[in-house]
């Protein structure tokens, strides 16, 4: 009895201890991750990448200061404010074949910012952007959609500029999960921008809630798309067809070049040439045909008969 209590004392003790690990290893985040792109070239704003360092924790007002002079360019057809909470920095490296179309829209910006580090943002914040960008840019329509549900974005075909919010469901902290859930909400993403009747959109995606990680990530620093974000450090629009060179098109080379303006003739030696044989079999045709003809014309002609007259009989008398 005796050893039953001190083995079931020493499995008490392993769980607690076993608990206790988890709990050490496991922190809870002070920031959130920052991407913001423009479609067209919002100029000024490559400064916030130089010398910028990863580590480093982007006070919030610092933070609503660049999203407002990102928003006061007013270069957009499309202002799209993305909640994705439980997103951490570490996502955009062990996760990165999932977020595939949302990587491919920013390297086709022409001005793209990244903060590995905010501080925490909440509700209120996107509100308060929301309504700045409202009032900035004369957007009257604000869009709300559940980042969930992919027939809740109903597509428009005018040209006045909107303002959409989109809000994914809070990210799993089981791995297998988490992948999926970020590839489903990338794919809900370009859902929704594919539908936007302009290439023009303006994108800030963050997370408004703090998660938690495990403290072993903090040994990576996780820089968020690297190679893609070292070739915006200089304001140039690469969406500018004018800019570009014109687009090589191939000569014309049609089947068919019309018809020629030269006289034909059947005395043309160049004509002859190619079709003697046609002509030799066309005349060879045409003269036994005549011949054929003569020929029917004698043979088929009535033969008159003469008749001698009665000789008169001579009188006996």
């Amino acid at each position: 009895m005796f050893w039953l209590k001190l083995y079931s004392s020493f499995l008490i003790l392993v769980c607690v201890s076993s608990v206790c690990h988890c709990f050490e290893n496991v922190m809870l985040q002070t920031s959130v991750p920052v991407i913001m792109y423009s479609h067209r070239l919002s100029p000024g704003l490559t400064k916030y990448q130089d010398a910028y360092d990863p580590e480093q924790k982007i006070p919030k007002e610092s933070f609503r200061y660049i999203c407002e002079e990102l928003i006061d360019k007013c270069n957009s057809d499309a202002y799209i404010f993305i909640n994705q909470p439980g997103l951490n920095r570490w996502d955009f490296e062990e996760y990165r074949h999932s977020f595939s179309h949302f990587e491919k829209y920013i390297n086709g910006s022409s001005t793209a910012l990244k903060f590995e580090q905010v501080g925490l943002l909440d509700d209120e914040f996107f509100k308060d952007l929301l309504s700045y960008t409202s009032k900035a840019c004369n957007v009257r329509e604000i869009i709300t959609l559940e980042g969930n549900n992919t027939d809740e974005f109903q597509p428009y075909i005018d040209t006045d500029s909107r303002i959409v919010r989109i809000d994914f469901p809070r990210l799993s902290s089981e791995v297998d999960l988490r992948e999926e859930e970020i590839q489903h909400f990338d794919s809900y993403l370009r859902t929704v921008l594919a539908q936007i009747p302009s290439p023009y959109h303006t994108v800030i995606y963050t997370s408004l809630e703090s998660s938690e990680f495990d403290a072993d990530l903090l040994k990576n620093p996780g820089e968020i798309f690297q190679d893609i974000f070292a070739t915006k450090t200089q304001d140039i629009e690469i969406n500018d067809r004018l800019r570009q060179d014109p687009i090589f098109r191939n000569s014309p080379n049609p089947r068919f070049s019309g018809m020629a303006n030269q006289y034909i003739s059947v005395f043309d030696s160049h004509f002859v040439k190619e079709n003697y044989n046609l002509l030799k079999l066309i005349g060879t045709t045409f003269f036994c045909f005549v011949i054929y003809q003569v020929f029917a014309l004698f043979r088929d002609a009535p033969v008159e008969k003469r008749t001698e007259p009665a000789k008169k009989k001579l009188s006996q008398e």
